[in-house]
């Protein structure tokens, strides 16, 4: 009898050290995972070496790029955000430092498209 395989999952920030045991974590569940990350942070031979994953070069701003990924791919859910999380030192800067542009894309994107 066949394992039923588990749906992707899109990781933010999945190239640097937060988010990359999110990803181990994921795939040790079974789901296929697929990284976004615009590399500010992260490391693309972590992923090429231990991770194992595809590794998306980009930025969750990029609405264009979103919409094609979430067209083009099998993404079924989206991680919450890794990127950038443990550069902030505290909980005033965490405030400055939020950018509504990532959160709106990240699920105004999926709404544009179909319904089949």
């Amino acid at each position: 009898m066949s394992a039923e395989k588990k749906p992707t999952i899109l990781v933010t920030g999945g190239a640097g050290y937060i988010g990359s045991h999110a990803v181990l974590a994921l795939k040790d569940q079974g789901y296929s995972v697929v990284i976004l990350d615009n590399l500010v942070y992260g490391h693309a031979d972590l992923v090429q070496t231990a991770l194992q994953v595809d590794l998306i070069v980009g930025d969750t701003t990029d609405r264009a790029l979103l919409t094609h990924l979430f067209n083009t791919l099998a993404i079924v859910a989206v991680d919450i955000p890794f990127n950038a999380m443990d550069k902030i030192q505290n909980r005033m800067s965490f405030i400055v430092a939020i950018s509504l542009a990532p959160l709106l894309n990240r699920f105004s994107a999926p709404l544009d498209m179909p319904v089949s």
